[in-house]
């Protein structure tokens, strides 16, 4: 698995991000359980990420990838 250092979100936030490795079901569980929302087929928008949110996006990520 692909793992990016999250200064590589800090410097990007503006951008896209393409989460390639998530499954419907993985998108599901960001969007229910932790609120963030994405297209079904894992893009999301960084441009409104704050810095004081991107433990918890990166927590999300990893919380959904290994559980579902």
């Amino acid at each position: 698995m692909f793992h990016a250092p999250l200064d590589t979100f800090k410097k990007h936030a503006s951008y896209l991000l393409l989460l390639l490795l998530l499954l419907p079901s993985q998108v599901d569980n960001m969007t229910n359980k932790h609120a963030v929302f994405m297209t079904r087929d894992g893009r999301i928008s960084l441009a409104g990420l704050s810095s004081s949110k991107v433990d918890y996006l990166a927590d999300a990520m990893v919380e959904s990838i290994r559980n579902h």
